[in-house]
């Protein structure tokens, strides 16, 4: 019997999994639509942007504070986008 293993998404970060779902919205949206390419792309750099605040922020307040203004940030991009 062959054993093959599949990728564990398990274990990657709350914001790495934001910016995989980003990335394969992009790709999907290249197919469909090239509107939507940017929304993908945007979340893409918000998942891997706040994935490298959160391991480079020692203090946790100093964490919260960063993510709330990054998800900020990334909501008016989209709004504007929109």
């Amino acid at each position: 019997m062959s054993e093959f293993n599949i990728i564990n998404c398990g274990r990657l970060s709350w914001q790495l999994m934001i910016a995989l779902l980003g990335g394969i919205f992009t790709v999907f949206a290249l197919g469909f639509d090239n509107y939507f390419v940017g929304y993908g792309t945007i979340t893409f750099a918000y998942g891997v942007v706040g994935h490298v605040f959160d391991n480079i922020t020692p203090l946790k307040w100093l964490n919260t504070l960063i993510q709330i203004i990054l998800v900020a940030v990334w909501i008016i991009v989209l709004a504007i986008m929109y």
